[in-house]
């Protein structure tokens, strides 16, 4: 019994340090994004339909991200002025631009991570 507890104890740390994979919770998260051009910007959201972040140590060590590029939208022209959003909306979606028909998604893989300054909060979540 001495002996069964520091085995236990061992196991526990262990476990504590070892990788877990977390699930993006897809209807949660979204990917802001801002483009710039020579007389201003645009800014808008595009869905994540999946992903997986590892963290090994609680720190965040790698994973992946699926977006569905058909889902962009702009979010800095208003509903009310609906030409000029629509017109927008499908010159990013156009083969001239992503091509959303030929590529309806995009992967993100993260293969190193490091520690930055976050100026802006993101909108990520995930379960466990």
């Amino acid at each position: 019994m001495k002996l069964l507890l520091p085995i236990l104890l061992f196991l526990m740390a262990g476990s504590a340090c070892a990788q877990v994979d977390l699930t993006v919770m897809a209807s949660e998260s979204k990917v802001m994004w801002t483009g710039t051009k020579v007389v201003g910007s645009h800014q808008g959201i595009v869905s994540i339909k999946e992903g997986k972040v590892k963290l090994k140590n609680q720190k965040l060590a790698g994973g992946y991200f699926v977006i569905d590029m058909t889902s962009i939208t702009c979010t800095d022209i208003p509903d009310s002025d609906p030409i000029p959003k629509k017109k927008l909306e499908a010159h990013l979606k156009d083969e001239d631009f992503f091509d959303v028909k030929k590529y309806p998604t995009a992967r993100l893989i993260l293969l190193t991570c490091a520690l930055i300054r976050i100026t802006r909060p993101a909108n990520l979540c995930w379960a466990t």
